[in-house]
C-alpha cells in the first residue's frame, strides 16, 4: 500500500479475523490494525483490544441531538484518528445560540460520497 502513495494504512476487521489469523497481527502490526468487537459498554476497568490502534466498540450509538442516524463508537487508543495535523479541517462554531462542527473540504472532496461524524469529548462517532 505505501508503494502505491498510502501513507495511513489501518486494517479493520471483526475480532473474529484476526483471533482465527484470518488476518495476522504478526502480518499486518497491531498498530495498524483496528477491530471491531460488540455490543461492548466499555469502562476504565473494561476495555478491550488496547494493545491496537483502535477498538469499535458499537455500531448501534446515537445521540439526542442527532435523531434517525446510528453511528459506530470507537476508541482510538494510538491517536491516529484523533490527532489532527491540519487544524483547519474540523472547527467549531456557535450561530444563533446553536453549536455547529464544520468540515472544511476542497470542492473535489465534496463530490465524494459523504457521511457523518461526530467528535465529542475527544472521541469521534461515525455514522453507520
Amino acid at each position: 500500500m505505501a508503494k502505491r502513495g498510502f501513507k495511513n494504512v489501518v486494517h479493520y476487521s471483526s475480532a473474529s479475523w484476526f483471533n482465527n489469523n484470518w488476518m495476522e497481527y504478526d502480518v499486518l502490526g497491531k498498530e495498524n490494525s483496528w477491530v471491531a468487537e460488540w455490543p461492548a459498554n466499555p469502562s476504565a476497568n473494561n476495555l478491550l483490544h488496547t494493545d491496537i490502534a483502535a477498538w469499535q466498540w458499537s455500531s448501534q450509538g446515537f445521540f439526542d441531538f442527532i435523531p434517525g442516524i446510528n453511528f459506530d463508537y470507537n476508541i482510538d487508543y494510538s491517536g491516529r484518528f484523533t490527532t489532527n495535523n491540519n487544524k483547519n479541517l474540523l472547527d467549531t462554531a456557535v450561530k444563533n445560540g446553536l453549536s455547529y462542527i464544520y468540515l472544511t473540504l476542497s470542492s473535489d472532496e465534496f463530490q465524494l460520497p459523504k457521511r457523518l461524524m461526530v467528535y465529542l469529548d475527544g472521541q469521534y462517532y461515525f455514522e453507520t
